[in-house]
C-alpha cells in the first residue's frame, strides 16, 4: 500500500472533514514530490531538507511539519524525540508589520509580470482578494465566463465563495484557456505547464518586487488579500459585508487584515460628525 494510500485509509477511520483532507493531502503530496525530483528517501533527515528548500513563512513551515508528523506515524516511520524535534522544527519568528500595497505599487507589479499566469494570477487576487493557496487549487470549471465569476474554494482559515470578475479579467481568462491545449484541470498553469503552488507564487512575487523597483519590508503575497480589503472598506463596505465577501469565520479577522492611516479615520469622522457637517457646508 503506497503513502497516500495509508494516509487516505487513516483520514477515512478517523472521519477528518474534507477541508482536513485536502490540507494532509497538499502537504504530503507535495513532501513526497520533493524527495522524488531530488530522489531522497522518504525519512525525517529529508523532511529536514525539504524545510530548507521551502521559501515560505516560518509559521507556514511550523504547520507543515506538524502534518508531516502526523504522516509520519500513519505511515510507520522513525520521526524525531522532542529535544530533536525542539532543536530541528522552525522556529516562530517576530510578525512582521505587513504593510498595505497600494494601487500604484499593484500596477507596478502587476506591469513587471512577465509571465502569463502571473498576470492573471495578480488579477484574480486583488479583485477576489482569494489567497495563493486558493489560487492554486482554482479549476477550470470554477470559472464561468458567461455570468462573469469565479468559485473561491475553502481551505482552513477562508470559506468558499463566488465572486463576480471585472470584464477585463473575464476576457483575459477566456482568452487564455482558449490557447490552452493541454486537459489539465487546473484554471493556471506555469510556464512550464505545471500546477502553481504557494512557492512558485511567492519567488515570482518577490521577483516582481525587484523588477518594479519596490522596496518595502513586508510586502508579500498575502498584501494582496490585505490590500483587497482595506481598498474595499475605504471605499464604504461594512467589516460585516467584508467578512462575507472575504470568507473569513469572524469579524476580528476583518479587522486584523483593514489598514487605516490616522488621516483616514479623522477624515471619516469629519464626515459623519452632525456638528462637522454643517460647518463644512
Amino acid at each position: 500500500m503506497s503513502y497516500m494510500d495509508r494516509l487516505e485509509r487513516w483520514m477515512e477511520l478517523r472521519g477528518l472533514t474534507e477541508e482536513s483532507k485536502k490540507m494532509f493531502r497538499w502537504v504530503a503530496q507535495d513532501f513526497l514530490r520533493f524527495c522524488k525530483e531530488t530522489g531522497k528517501p522518504v525519512d525525517k533527515k529529508s523532511v529536514v531538507d525539504y524545510m530548507s528548500a521551502i521559501n515560505t513563512s516560518s509559521g507556514h513551515k511550523r504547520w507543515r511539519w506538524s502534518i508531516l508528523r502526523k504522516c509520519f506515524k500513519v505511515w510507520g516511520l522513525d520521526w524525531f524525540n522532542e529535544d530533536e524535534e525542539k532543536s530541528i522544527m522552525p522556529k516562530p519568528s517576530e510578525r512582521v508589520n505587513r504593510q498595505v500595497l497600494s494601487f500604484e505599487e499593484f500596477m507596478k507589479l502587476y506591469n513587471a509580470a512577465d509571465k502569463e499566469w502571473m498576470k492573471l494570477a495578480l488579477r484574480i487576487g486583488i479583485e477576489t482578494g482569494a489567497r495563493r493557496r486558493q489560487i492554486a487549487m482554482l479549476l477550470r470549471e470554477y470559472f464561468d465566463p458567461r455570468e462573469g465569476t469565479l468559485y473561491i474554494p475553502p481551505i482552513k482559515r477562508s470559506l468558499d465563495r463566488i465572486e463576480i470578475l471585472s470584464d477585463e479579467l473575464v476576457e483575459m481568462l477566456t482568452s487564455y484557456l482558449s490557447r490552452r491545449k493541454d486537459k489539465d484541470p487546473h484554471l493556471l498553469l506555469d510556464e512550464d505547464g505545471k500546477p502553481l503552488t504557494p512557492e512558485k507564487m511567492s519567488y515570482e512575487f518577490q521577483r516582481l518586487k525587484k523588477m518594479a523597483g519596490i522596496n518595502r519590508k513586508g510586502l508579500n503575497w498575502h498584501s494582496l488579500r490585505r490590500a483587497w480589503t482595506t481598498w474595499n472598506y475605504r471605499a464604504g463596505m461594512k467589516e460585516l459585508e467584508l467578512m462575507k465577501a472575504g470568507g473569513w469565520k469572524t469579524m476580528q479577522m476583518v479587522s486584523i487584515y483593514v489598514s487605516l492611516e490616522p488621516t483616514d479615520v479623522i477624515r471619516k469622522e469629519a464626515s459623519l460628525h452632525p456638528l462637522k457637517r454643517r460647518r463644512e457646508k
